[in-house]
């Protein structure tokens, strides 16, 4: 009964969501029978070259394993291939660099960081607000002029992280039209 309700729960809301999925993820995913075809939607918490390549270089059930949260060794290594460290050696998360919090002890995780300037001067620690979908400037100005991502059958337009999420946003539905199912087993 559990496997039943997780196959038709969106892939966004699903743990896969957590691998910063570009192509050749995809694909792999694809190959090992864990997702069908389809739109497969970006969150991506492990958005960085060499996750992706350490992802999409493992074999089919490293990879279920730890989308299933049942093996954690794929992601133990590619942490310890990929995570940024502390000076002391310790591992930091990608999203704890440049973040306006100094997790390292000696602070070298904020060391060398730009930060994004909204046009009302207010500084913003870290240079992927532009455009993110979600506004980080009081004024707004970080979401201002963005391409839209995706756009309804009724010509509404949306961020992209509305598209296969599970909640209907596109009066006609199209936003969860075309959307990758999960086609493996979490036991």
């Amino acid at each position: 009964m559990e496997t039943d309700m997780l196959r038709h729960v969106p892939l966004a809301l699903l743990a896969l969501a957590s691998f910063g999925c570009d192509a050749t993820t995809e694909d792999r995913l694809r190959a090992c029978g864990i997702v069908s075809e389809g739109y497969l939607p970006r969150l991506n918490f492990y958005d960085d070259a060499c996750y992706r390549a350490c992802f999409a270089g493992a074999e089919c059930d490293a990879l279920l394993g730890a989308i299933c949260r049942t093996d954690v060794s794929l992601l133990v290594e590619c942490d310890q291939q990929c995570a940024p460290r502390c000076d002391d050696g310790s591992l930091i998360g990608l999203e704890r660099v440049c973040n306006g919090f100094e997790d390292c002890e000696g602070g070298e995780d904020e060391e060398g960081c730009a930060p994004y300037v909204c046009d009302d001067g207010q500084e913003l620690m870290g240079s992927d607000h532009r455009c993110n979908g979600w506004s980080g400037c009081r004024d707004g100005s970080d979401e201002e002029g963005c391409a839209p991502d995706f756009v309804c059958g009724d010509g509404r337009e949306y961020e992209v992280h509305h598209r296969c999420n599970g909640w209907t946003i596109c009066a006609d539905g199209s936003d969860e039209e075309g959307c990758a199912s999960f086609l493996a087993t979490c036991e």
